[in-house]
């Protein structure tokens, strides 16, 4: 959250509420490696990626590292698996899923 508000630390002409939302999104072999006190990653926003899956993946097999032998976390296989379970979730084929951490939209209507 400190990241977000830099642009508004660093200029004295920038709102506060230049930006609106804030997602923090989950990383596959990283987000599950959480310590104890920290609770597991709870997402309450969804997007749908059914169109976009194979690009991701595609993206993915391009980025050297990225992608590990199955069974890991960030394997081939569990990136389209976890975004098949974000997905049935929501009732589409996949999802990607997000913490909405700040919504200004929200906030105001409160």
């Amino acid at each position: 959250m400190s990241a977000v508000m830099l642009p508004q630390r660093l200029s004295s002409n920038l709102p506060t509420t230049m930006i609106k939302k804030v997602f923090l999104f989950e990383v596959p072999s990283s987000t599950d490696w959480a310590p104890a006190p920290f609770p597991p990653f709870q997402p309450n926003a969804y997007f749908d990626v059914s169109r976009t899956i194979e690009t991701k993946v595609a993206a993915l097999r391009a980025f050297e590292g990225a992608l590990k032998p199955h069974p890991h976390a960030r394997s081939e296989q569990n990136v389209r698996a976890l975004a098949s379970v974000r997905g049935g979730t929501v009732g589409i084929a996949y999802a990607e899923a997000f913490f909405l951490a700040r919504d200004l939209y929200l906030e105001r209507s409160l």
